[in-house]
């Protein structure tokens, strides 16, 4: 995992979390669901987008370490996956610009 020095975030979305346990009731209605073997979630991208004010907070949680990023998870094409370890929540941001 890679120290990040700086972070912009223009657009960040929620994350749904569904238990392994609970998986075979719901695989149908998310069949995109990544698997987090760690946390033993399932996971995919919620329609709900973080709001402005709380986008430079998430920056700030990242610069500092509490947010961290999943890089073996890929929610969709174009969105990495953070866990935020003091919450226990996902969260997915938009990659803006590749290197």
């Amino acid at each position: 995992m890679k120290k990040v020095n700086s972070a912009t975030i223009e657009i960040a979305r929620y994350v749904i979390e569904i238990d392994h346990t609970q998986w075979p009731f719901c695989k149908r209605e998310f069949p995109e669901a990544a698997f987090d073997e760690v946390r033993r979630k399932y996971l995919s991208l919620n329609e709900d987008f973080f709001d402005s004010s709380d986008l430079g907070q998430l920056e700030n949680e990242i610069l500092n370490g509490e947010v961290i990023h999943l890089e073996n998870i890929c929610l969709a094409p174009d969105y990495y996956c953070y866990y935020n370890e003091r919450t226990k929540k996902y969260i997915a941001v938009l990659i803006t610009n590749r290197e």
